[in-house]
């Protein structure tokens, strides 16, 4: 799906994907297999990370869920 660019997610400086996960609904964080940045804190588009990388503003985050 494309990036929903209408809600954003609102995140505090220095919050990781970790953080985003928590505030997203439902078990995501116990469900959560891998992440993709792309945006000012990835090095490249779609770098693979894990819920210890911290997010900047206007990143995309993918999240891979089992």
């Amino acid at each position: 799906e494309e990036a929903d660019k209408d809600e954003p997610l609102i995140l505090r400086e220095g919050d990781t994907v970790e953080d985003a996960l928590e505030k997203l609904p439902g078990d995501m964080k116990e469900r959560f297999k891998k992440a993709k940045v792309s945006g000012p804190s990835s090095k490249f588009p779609e770098q693979k990370v894990g819920m210890e990388h911290v997010l900047d503003d206007e990143d995309t985050l993918e999240l891979n869920l089992s």
